[in-house]
């Protein structure tokens, strides 16, 4: 080890305190930088984020809550503004299974039904429980009436359109 030549001390332990403070403070920036990045992607783990799907479906007039029928749903009043019950086929009129998506809507997700041929003729609902998921063919939706038409006509082709808007955790790896 080489030995400090004398008279030199003072200036080489300011030189390592100069340096030292200098890494002390770089390592408190960095330290702070990372609280700070840590904060944002918490906030944006926990965030609201809105999932807007559109399903193609076949109204039926049948107000029985029962399996629809492979691409259908019904309500379970002639009204739809009275209607308190949803029946939805898991499969829609494409051939599209949607079971798994059916199964993850929740209370206070939103369920618009528009006209494909009168797109004036629209039903706004809004989930009052989580979904029922009857065998692997088809769900029920408890649903309370937010706005729109009466009803649609036997056989109507409708865009089932899900407003989904919930915090979504995503585990940080």
């Amino acid at each position: 080890m080489e030995q400090v030549p004398q008279g030199t001390e003072p200036k080489l332990s300011e030189y390592v305190w100069r340096h030292l403070n200098k890494l002390y403070l770089d390592i408190n920036n960095i330290n702070t930088k990372l609280t700070d990045i840590y904060s944002q992607l918490d906030r944006l783990m926990r965030a609201q984020y809105t999932m807007i799907v559109p399903f193609e479906y076949t109204f039926k007039t049948t107000t029985t809550v029962a399996d629809p029928g492979a691409g259908n749903f019904t309500f379970n009043n002639a009204s739809g503004s009275l209607a308190t019950k949803l029946c939805i086929s898991q499969s829609t009129t494409n051939g599209l299974d949607i079971q798994r998506i059916l199964q993850n809507y929740t209370t206070g997700d939103k369920i618009l039904f528009q006209n494909e041929a009168d797109k004036t003729q629209l039903i706004f609902y809004q989930l009052t429980s989580n979904v029922i998921m009857h065998t692997t063919v088809w769900a029920e939706m408890n649903v309370v009436y937010l706005q729109g038409v009466e009803s649609f006509n036997n056989n109507a082709k409708i865009t089932m359109t899900t407003v989904v808007t919930r915090s979504i955790e995503i585990p940080l790896v």
